[in-house]
């Protein structure tokens, strides 16, 4: 594998696992308001 491949492929891991993240933070806050 090239460094141009390896830096996309923990770029989108990175971009997913920050998503996931918020995802989980909002549907928390949904759950304390509740």
């Amino acid at each position: 594998m090239e460094k141009k491949e390896i830096s996309k492929l923990s770029n989108f891991y990175y971009k997913a696992i920050v998503r996931m993240y918020e995802i989980l933070s909002v549907i928390m806050k949904n759950k304390v308001k509740l």
